[in-house]
This record gives C-alpha cells, sequence and structure tokens, in this order.
C-alpha cells in the first residue's frame, strides 16, 4: 500500500468506494498477487473488472495534458511530485520511467560468497543441491543472485559463515575502494558491517579494518558477524573510542565514508520511506554528509584514497558534496570518475562511489 499509495487514492477519488478492503486488495492487485475474480470478492462488482485492468496496468483514474508527464507518472508509479520532477530534469522523461518503474519491483535477493571461507562456485554449488535456483551476479565476482528467498539463517553454511546476504551494489563499492592487504581501512559509517566483512576478506585478514558507527549496537551485531566470518583482523568502536586508544593516531591508507543519505535509491526495499522524504530534508543530509568529510578526512594519509559513497540518486548529496568537498580541500583531487549504480540499468540498489586521492 505504500509502494502504490497515490495510484490507489487517486482511484478512491474518482470511485468514492466503500468498505475497508479497498486499498489492501487494490494493492495486491498492483502487485499482481490477486487474480481478477479474487479481487472481485472485495470490490464492488460494478467497477471491479474496469479497476482491475488500470491497477494492473498501473493506469491512473486522473487524464492529464500531453505536456504534464511529470503529474502522470507521480500517480502512476506513486512518487512525490517533486521528486519526479527532480528525476526528470537530471535523467529525461524516458529513464525516469525506467527509473521509477524498477523501484516499483521486489529487489531481488543477492548473496555474498565469503573468500575466506568459500567461493562463490563453490557456494554456488552447496545451494543448487539443496535445491535452490542461483545464478552468478554479472558486476560482483562475488554476487550469487537467488530465483526465490529462503531462510538463510538456517543454512548451516551460512551459519559457518561462507556467505552473506548482501545487494551487488553494496558489493561494488567495496570493490571500487580496493583494500588491500596489509592496509589499514577504515569503514567510518559501518552499519551492520556488510562492506567491513567484504573488506576484512579482500584484505585476506592480513593488516586491520578498522569500523565505526554512531549506533553502537550495530557495532555489536558486526562482532558477532566477524567471529562467524573468521574475519579477525577488524577493531571496531565509536570514533571517540578510536581515538582514546590511538587507532587512528598513524592516519589510514584508505578511508570509506558510506554517508547517511535519503536512501533514494533502495525506495524498491524501503516504499514508506519516499513519503517522508522532502526537499529540506535532502538539504540536511547534505549539511551532515560534507561534515562527515571534513571531520574524519584529516585521518586519512597523505596518498591515501578517500572513498565517498551513498545509497542517493540525489545529486544534491552526491556530485555537490563532492563538488563543495573539493573546492575547500585542493591537497584532495579526483582518482577516476565517479561511479553510479541504478536498478533499472544495473538491477542493483542505486548507489554513487567518488574516489579521491589525498596529495603526498
Amino acid at each position: 500500500m505504500f509502494r502504490h499509495k497515490l495510484l490507489i487514492e487517486d482511484w478512491i477519488r474518482e470511485l468514492e468506494p466503500d468498505g475497508p478492503f479497498f486499498r489492501a486488495a487494490s494493492a495486491l492487485a498492483c502487485e499482481g498477487m490477486i487474480n481478477a475474480e479474487g479481487f472481485r470478492n472485495f470490490i464492488e462488482p460494478s467497477c471491479a473488472e474496469r479497476l482491475y485492468r488500470a491497477l494492473t496496468a498501473r493506469e491512473p483514474a486522473s487524464v492529464f495534458g500531453a505536456d504534464q508527464t511529470a503529474e502522470k507518472f507521480s500517480l502512476k508509479y506513486s512518487f512525490p511530485l517533486w521528486l519526479v520532477r527532480n528525476w526528470m530534469n537530471r535523467f529525461g522523461e524516458s529513464e525516469t520511467g525506467e527509473l521509477l518503474g524498477s523501484l516499483n519491483e521486489r529487489a531481488p535477493f543477492v548473496l555474498r560468497a565469503n573468500p575466506l571461507k568459500a567461493g562463490r562456485r563453490e557456494v554456488m554449488e552447496i545451494l543448487l543441491r539443496q535445491g535452490h535456483e542461483v545464478s552468478a551476479t554479472e558486476l560482483s565476482p562475488l554476487g550469487i543472485r537467488a530465483g526465490k528467498r529462503f531462510n538463510v539463517f538456517e543454512s548451516p553454511e551460512f551459519k559457518e559463515g561462507f556467505f552473506e546476504i548482501q545487494d551487488e551494489g553494496s558489493q561494488m563499492i567495496v570493490l571500487e575502494a580496493g583494500p588491500r592487504p596489509g592496509e589499514i581501512f577504515w569503514d567510518a559509517c559501518a552499519g551492520g558491517g556488510g562492506k567491513t566483512l567484504l573488506a576484512a576478506a579482500l584484505m585476506k585478514n592480513s593488516g586491520r579494518v578498522i569500523a565505526s558507527d554512531i549506533r553502537t549496537g550495530k557495532l555489536e551485531e558486526l562482532r558477532e558477524r566477524a567471529k562467524r566470518a573468521g574475519a579477525f583482523n577488524i577493531v571496531s568502536g565509536s570514533v571517540r573510542e578510536l581515538e582514546k586508544k590511538k587507532m587512528l593516531s598513524a592516519g589510514v591508507d584508505r578511508l570509506l565514508i558510506d554517508a547517511p543519505c535519503s536512501g533514494t535509491g533502495t525506495l524498491r526495499r524501503n516504499p514508506d520511506q519516499k513519503w517522508r522524504l522532502t526537499e529540506e530534508i535532502i538539504v540536511q543530509f547534505r549539511e551532515n554528509q560534507l561534515k562527515i568529510l571534513e571531520d574524519y578526512s584529516p585521518h586519512l594519509k597523505r596518498g591515501g584514497v578517500l572513498i565517498y559513497a551513498t545509497c542517493s540518486l540525489q545529486a544534491e548529496e552526491n556530485e555537490e558534496v563532492i563538488g563543495s568537498f573539493l573546492e575547500r580541500h585542493p591537497d584532495f583531487g579526483r582518482e577516476g570518475g565517479d561511479k553510479r549504480f541504478f536498478p533499472h540499468r544495473d538491477g542493483t540498489d542505486g548507489f554513487f562511489v567518488a574516489k579521491l586521492l589525498k596529495r603526498p
């Protein structure tokens, strides 16, 4: 119902229906989870057939002129009008339609092999023997896409740390960061630690991976996951704790800032989030992202690499943040071009990745 909110409400205005099941039945129709016969059991018979056809085709009740594409898209795909206009200005009409459609689909179920314990082929063979439909991801050499969701937490191989659940785009952020054995790698906004664990695996338990987050409960989760994964080169704590223990005093070789953001690249997983976002909130995120860059970048060694990433599709949180940071810090320069991942292009969540080099 969150995913298809505006489309359903548009038909409510048109039909003025009675009954408590209209929204739920309409949402099921939009998702293809109920057939026409089942739909008629919940909807007034006189309008059921017309409504079912419209919802399954995502056709709004309102009719607009040809120059009002943004309004059509807003209703058809159920996205805030300001956000649709923002994307149309950046991506154009055709690609915005593709993007909105992809964000209304359910995200694929993607796993990541843990190279500290097993390679991708080995994990895939295990899952295939267990009757799961799996295939290799196209971008990440460690990713495994499952045809259907299953309870991985009951899997003996998951309990032994052979694989994790991780979106392919999230994997690509760490692969783009390129952590190397023997380095000091800091995941400054680690959260539950999916990227931290992958960095430790790519470093083959050599060197040190530092994980920090303002949410200390997430770091407790990371410690349990690291133990299961066999990752022994991870040190975690708040930034204050790490500074007190002088874990950052020598500087780090690579700094990953997966910054808190609006999450517009993950709206297929969190459709309720789009109704909480405003243009003012985007500005607040941008200010916080710049502050994090300012606060954490001094801990990067000369010659070190800063990787800035978000799961946002907004230029205000991505290109503009990096542009503002570089204007203030001439000792940093770009290392290669920015990378962007999109659900409609790449099948991943939406991500932005920029790599900056701190000049020697």
